[in-house]
């Protein structure tokens, strides 16, 4: 095993925190951390943006998300977690639309929705 050369409170991890997600989830309800999704996304190990798709995921109620699975996987490929949160999207009204524009004179081609 390696010696390390480091003094105790000088080792590079030394600044980061020593608590799991279960530990800050708590702290939080007990006013002792302010909640910060990125931080619970860094201590679960995921993205911001897996969480914010888990969040479009919950905001429906299970029978209405399992149809949306069903539906998506009857093409015969696996829909990615981008694609899965779209359609929720899309069904559920919170579609952003988008104006496409030519690449030459800027003009509108066509609105699309996100």
């Amino acid at each position: 095993m390696k010696k390390s050369t480091c003094s105790p409170g000088e080792h590079p991890h030394a600044d980061r925190p020593n608590y799991t997600a279960d530990d800050y989830m708590q702290m939080c309800r007990d006013g002792e951390a302010k909640w910060s999704l990125s931080e619970y996304a860094r201590l679960v190990g995921v993205s911001r943006m897996y969480l914010h798709r888990c969040m479009i995921f919950a905001s429906i109620p299970e029978a209405e998300f399992e149809q949306v699975l069903d539906d998506m996987y009857a093409g015969g490929k696996r829909p990615s977690t981008t694609a899965i949160a779209d359609e929720i999207k899309r069904r559920t009204g919170r579609a952003r639309r988008y104006v496409e524009k030519c690449p030459h004179c800027g003009g509108a081609l066509r609105e699309r929705m996100r």
